[in-house]
């Protein structure tokens, strides 16, 4: 199998070599549900929340390629973030998503399956409850997404992540995949 660098520096060069005349940029973001549960917070009324590994909100921005009349290629970077807010704690769950993704265009609807590599993932907190904190080995998995077109610029997303966590150091594997609903705007093209 191709490490993640490995398969970046291929869909980089086949942007690079495809003969596209038009490139575009998009942004998108979106709400998440998923994963195992990372930490539960208790609070001091007994209520609990949790962080879980695929949950809450993405925001990235990319570029896109048409490779040919059928085939559209993005590019992303982005932000995906878990919270917990406390009076007197704070934690998230903070991961980098770089993504490489073809996709199949139809009239309305655009199917597109590819890699994600999740960097910087973290676990963190503003407190002094004990609460763990964590820095996770870098991740790469795979995601499914069908977009809808509203009109040329505007879609609406489904989106399938599959990919697996793991501590610093060793520890059990964390699932961190996810079904998330996410709006795009795209630009340029």
């Amino acid at each position: 199998m191709l490490s993640f660098k490995q398969s970046f520096m291929f869909v980089l060069l086949l942007c690079v070599s495809c003969q596209a005349a038009a490139v575009g940029v998009f942004v998108e973001g979106g709400l998440h549900s998923g994963g195992d549960t990372i930490v539960t917070a208790v609070f001091t009324d007994g209520s609990t929340e949790s962080i879980k590994a695929g949950d809450f909100i993405s925001g990235a921005i990319g570029i896109e390629s048409d490779i040919t009349d059928s085939l559209l290629l993005k590019l992303s970077a982005g932000l995906k973030i878990d919270l917990i807010l406390a009076e007197n704690a704070d934690l998230s769950f903070e991961r980098m998503p770089f993504e490489a993704m073809l996709f199949f265009k139809g009239e309305k609807l655009h199917l597109g399956a590819g890699i994600t590599h999740h960097r910087y993932v973290r676990l963190r907190g503003d407190f002094g409850l004990g609460i763990p904190t964590a820095d996770f080995e870098d991740a790469t998995g795979y995601a499914v997404q069908l977009d809808y077109l509203l009109n040329e610029r505007g879609y609406l997303s489904l989106k399938y992540t599959a990919i697996d966590y793991q501590v610093f150091n060793g520890g059990p594997d964390i699932d961190g995949s996810s079904i998330g609903i996410l709006i795009g705007l795209r630009f340029g093209k």
